[in-house]
């Protein structure tokens, strides 16, 4: 309620990347913004429409979860849900998703940072293991040295983002955009 900017993400490990990310140069709640998760992508719309109707400017972060769509629709889930309905649910959360933001929906959105939301094709572990090996590499010598956990934790994440060398463009991209929001707040 009293950021000058939101980071709406999903999980907490999204959120520790972006913070550790937001940390290399200046600690984002410094410069007014908070980057907060939501557990999980279905809770984003309700915070988002909260927050902006206060008038509070949010950057919207999601995973397109591509990887979704590869699945074979008649098999089960592990929890021996039909995968039919998780798919369907997966491109039924993204097009939501995109025509609250004002854009045309579609099932699989790729990688994309814009102004108000970046999305990325399956999810941002996914992308941070393809395209951040610096990342990778860091967050395995934190855990070897007993600094961080392995798994799901939101401090190795946002350890390991703030330490390791040259991070993504995208990254970078959604950091400046939640600061430019923040300033013209």
């Amino acid at each position: 309620m009293f950021a000058h900017a939101v980071i709406l993400v999903e999980g907490i490990t999204d959120k520790g990347a972006l913070e550790g990310c937001g940390q290399r140069d200046d600690k984002l709640n410094r410069s007014g913004v908070m980057v907060v998760s939501v557990k999980g992508k279905q809770n984003l719309h309700l915070p988002y429409a909260i927050l902006t109707e206060l008038g509070i400017p949010t950057f919207l972060v999601f995973d397109g979860d591509a990887s979704v769509q590869g699945q074979q629709p008649d098999a089960k889930d592990v929890d021996g849900s039909n995968l039919k309905n998780k798919i369907k649910q997966a491109a039924d959360r993204n097009r939501s998703l995109l025509a609250l933001l004002g854009e045309e929906p579609v099932d699989w959105p790729e990688t994309k940072v814009t102004a108000a939301y970046a999305v990325f094709q399956d999810t941002l572990e996914v992308f941070l293991t393809e395209r951040w090996q610096e990342w990778v590499n860091t967050k395995k010598q934190l855990v070897e040295n007993g600094e961080c956990t392995d798994g799901k934790s939101e401090h190795t994440y946002r350890q390991a983002a703030l330490k390791a060398a040259d991070p993504p463009d995208q990254l970078l991209k959604i950091i400046a955009q939640a600061r430019l929001m923040a300033k013209q707040n």
